[in-house]
């Protein structure tokens, strides 16, 4: 039987970095959507109080018409390709989320 004997050094331990609490979520915080695309966030709260300004293709809106989104979800706003250019997402798993700091 062939034996290696592993350093404590080379042990690397990995962990899943956990979802930030929505209140702990801050302008310029880096949101991950759930296709794994990072964005920058805007802004975040609830979508009935973000929507006039944030959904500009009124995709949001359509999600609350169709009843697979809700006006009380939270929400949070990421830039995309230019400062005038909005997405909302709901801070979810099947929305996007920002990840603690694994430091």
């Amino acid at each position: 039987m062939n034996k290696t004997k592993i350093n404590e050094e080379q042990i690397v331990e990995t962990r899943t970095p956990q979802v930030k609490a929505f209140n702990a979520v801050q302008v310029g915080d880096i949101a991950t959507d759930y296709a794994g695309e990072e964005y920058e966030v805007v802004v975040n709260g609830k979508a009935i109080d973000l929507l006039e300004k944030y959904d500009g293709t009124g995709a949001y809106a359509d999600g609350i018409e169709q009843g697979y989104t809700d006006p009380e979800d939270d929400v949070i706003v990421v830039s995309l390709d230019t400062r005038e250019d909005f997405a909302m997402f709901t801070y979810d798993l099947d929305g996007a989320v920002v990840y603690e700091s694994l430091k």
